[in-house]
């Protein structure tokens, strides 16, 4: 074995101390935010922080490891997560996709679609979703219904959203989909897709992925949706917990002109294929493997895959 790649905290600790005993280069990656409000949480995270290369999956991330755990510069790397354009392209998808979708969801054909792709968990922000669309039913005569797709991961928040939902009497305008299994149609067959996180992401694929469909995306402004997301130019963001700001941005989106709508999608499409795909993610972390090995992974890679 020449290199281990640690993703997590629990194996990374496991990979650290045997790369230590048998001088093996470890690199790690932190994907969240990892929180640690208090020393043992802290430790606990700062394994991977210990790697002889540390990956940082947006600038957010990588400043925040700077801040908090030390790690400088001749160690960290920024590497973003990736989408991948042969999946997210509206070439990809047929008609006969985005129509079955639209059935299983009883969307009426005249409505223009809001889709939040998330699990139900209040961090991720429907619940103020909710109330920015019981804002956007007076604000606009542009008929519209909006998609909430994803696990319950936090029962009694959904049931809270659904009984929110019936009092604002919004239950003609909202759909609870559960898990979608095909988002490059979801995404298609969408108006706008938001993300209306009142946390700071840590990158946010969501929004890489709608716009890589060419989609106007609405996020929060914060963490690394301030990179994945140019507000004005490939789409909005709205401060977090915002209702009235997602309220007006939803409605500026729907009662945009397609001019301006073809224009978002040809800006974000092209930002997300300059810096997001998968195949951009691959290549600059085999180039730091190369970094710590002396070999031409990443050449070797970029040779076959042109």
């Amino acid at each position: 074995m020449d290199l281990v790649h640690a993703r997590s905290r629990v194996p990374a600790w496991s990979a650290w101390l045997a790369c230590r005993r048998e001088g093996i280069p470890l690199v790690t990656t932190w994907h969240g935010v990892h929180e640690a409000k208090w020393w043992g949480k802290r430790r606990y995270n700062s394994v991977l922080a210990r790697g002889a290369r540390v990956i940082a999956i947006s600038d957010f991330i990588a400043g925040r490891m700077k801040r908090e755990y030390g790690v400088t510069d001749d160690r960290l790397r920024t590497i973003p997560r990736g989408a991948d354009p042969r999946l997210f392209s509206p070439d990809a998808v047929s008609g006969e996709q985005i129509q079955t979708l639209a059935e299983a969801w009883d969307l009426p054909d005249d409505a223009k679609v809001i889709f939040m792709p998330a699990r139900l968990t209040r961090w991720k922000g429907q619940g103020v979703l909710i109330e920015a669309l019981a804002l956007l039913r007076r604000m606009t005569e542009t008929a519209w219904v909006c998609v909430l797709t994803g696990p319950e991961t936090d029962r009694k928040f959904a049931q809270a959203l659904g009984r929110r939902v019936r009092e604002l009497g919004l239950q003609d305008h909202v759909r609870f989909a559960g898990n979608c299994a095909d988002i490059p149609a979801a995404c298609a067959l969408a108006s706008v897709v938001v993300a209306p996180s009142l946390r700071p992401e840590p990158f946010g694929r969501t929004l890489v992925e709608a716009q890589m469909m060419g989609r106007p995306v609405i996020g929060t402004s914060q963490g690394a949706m301030m990179e994945t997301v140019l507000p004005g130019e490939t789409g909005l963001v709205v401060p977090p917990d915002d209702a009235p700001a997602l309220a007006a941005a939803l409605a500026s989106v729907l009662s945009a002109p397609q001019d301006a709508l073809d224009w978002l999608a040809e800006k974000a499409r092209a930002h997300v294929l300059r810096h997001y795909t998968i195949r951009q993610m691959q290549a600059a972390t085999l180039g730091v493997y190369d970094e710590l090995l002396g070999i031409h992974l990443r050449e070797t890679f970029e040779g076959q895959v042109r």
